[in-house]
């Protein structure tokens, strides 16, 4: 991380460890290792178990627009060819404790049509189901790290359902994928967490680094 970042995971980030007398604990480090873009340090999250391991934020307060970003490189967990949607891990979620729950969700999946690592999204709507919003590319075995940039807005109306999720990722080419007709409008953002999300998919050993986290209470310019 960036001198002036330190702050952003490693201090004003809660870190949460929870493990399994069965497993090793997942945990998520500081370490040199997994610094990205140039930074000196970055957050290496280590999975052996389907126990939690995860940063939050608690930043944001009841918003109706959030906008997250970060670099990161998936390309070091082993997760099994499928078809998308499939053998995901899901790393990050936003939370409306009040609301919605967990209401967006990111996954890392590797599709046999490719072979490359995914970045896929699913939102709730205000029935309390999920939908499919996005998928981007990160690259194949061999691809260097990526900045992504994730938005949400909620609906600005009931019955208007125009809420939306997207997902960015910055270069290398820029990729853009989303959409913006969810109904969404009761939900909205109280926290955001990063790391491993543990689900009932299977457990994969291995690790990921993530670096550079950055939030925002406004959309993309």
């Amino acid at each position: 991380m960036k001198p002036n970042n330190v702050a952003i995971v490693a201090v004003t980030l809660a870190i949460l460890l929870v493990g399994s007398a069965a497993f090793a604990v997942n945990t998520v480090s500081v370490t040199a290792g997994a610094a990205q873009n140039g930074t000196n340090f970055g957050l290496l999250v280590s999975v052996d178990s389907n126990t939690a391991a995860h940063v939050q934020s608690d930043h944001p307060n009841a918003e109706k627009v959030y906008r997250a970003r970060f670099w990161v490189r998936p390309q070091t967990l082993p997760i099994a060819l499928g078809s998308a949607g499939s053998n995901h891990v899901r790393f990050f979620t936003m939370l409306d404790p009040g609301g919605l729950g967990q209401h967006a969700i990111g996954f890392f999946t590797r599709s046999a049509q490719d072979n490359g690592w995914h970045l896929i999204l699913w939102t709730k709507n205000d029935a309390g189901g999920f939908e499919q919003a996005a998928n981007i590319f990160l690259g194949g075995p061999a691809a260097p790290a990526r900045q992504v940039e994730v938005q949400w807005a909620a609906a600005t109306a009931d019955g208007a359902n125009d809420g939306m999720l997207m997902v960015s990722r910055i270069d290398n080419p820029a990729q853009t994928d989303g959409r913006t007709n969810i109904d969404n409008d009761t939900g909205d953002v109280d926290g955001f967490r990063i790391g491993y999300i543990p689900s009932s998919n299977t457990v994969i050993t291995g690790s990921y680094p993530m670096d550079e986290f950055e939030s925002f209470r406004t959309l993309a310019p």
